[in-house]
């Protein structure tokens, strides 16, 4: 029993070690240049995971030399710590420059929180239902479920695009596939669409959710 315990101690003590190497070796690439390793250092002290002691500020101070070399997670990232003012200053300024950032290269989510900005007129934006939908749409089409549950309630709505019911339901039924509490919107549409409309956005629904499923990424 005596050795099966210090077995099991020492097993826990490799795991530990091998967790801090794991963390030491990130931070020695990061401070080399590497931008992903500076992204999953910050990651690491945001954490305080893989050894590494939880610290917010140096989170975001890794986080920032990866956004500045163009890494679109750690723009996401650094955006969001600057929108709650974790491990720096809340800036909504610096937050929306790096939400653009990496919706410009990409980033599903921080396409989908430029279209609430644009759709609300928040964090010094001015309100634009078009830029909205432009980016709810976007984020939509990499089959992230809020922007899509969002450009639904848009079509529904009318706003920043024409009226359409038959878009707004199939983007809705996109959206509860993927995992969103879609049923009350859909109930709603229903009851102002034809079963003729239902019927072609049910279709189009299809449709949708194949090319947004192609276009996720890993």
């Amino acid at each position: 029993m005596r050795f099966i315990l210090f077995a099991l101690l020492a097993s826990c003590l490799s795991l530990g070690l091998q967790a801090e190497t794991l963390f030491e070796q990130k931070l020695k690439l990061a401070k080399a240049g590497d931008a992903t390793a500076q992204k999953v250092v910050g990651e690491m002290y945001s954490t305080g995971s893989e050894g590494a002691p939880k610290n917010l500020k140096m989170a975001a101070y890794w986080m920032g030399q990866a956004a500045k070399q163009g890494i679109p997670a750690a723009q996401h990232n650094l955006a969001v710590m600057y929108n709650t003012g974790e491990g720096v200053a809340k800036s909504d300024k610096a937050a929306v420059y790096w939400y653009r950032k990496a919706a410009a290269q990409g980033a599903a989510k921080s396409q989908f929180y430029l279209g609430v900005i644009y759709q609300l007129g928040i964090a010094g934006v001015s309100k634009n239902p078009y830029e909205a939908f432009k980016w709810y749409r976007k984020a939509a089409e990499q089959g992230d479920a809020e922007a899509q549950l969002s450009l639904g309630a848009m079509y529904a709505k009318g706003e920043g695009v024409i009226e359409d019911y038959v878009a707004a339901y199939a983007w809705t039924i996109v959206a509860k596939a993927n995992g969103f509490d879609a049923e009350h919107n859909l109930q709603i549409f229903k009851k102002k669409m034809t079963p003729e409309q239902i019927a072609k956005a049910q279709n189009l629904a299809k449709v949708i959710y194949k090319r947004t499923e192609a276009n996720k990424k890993d």
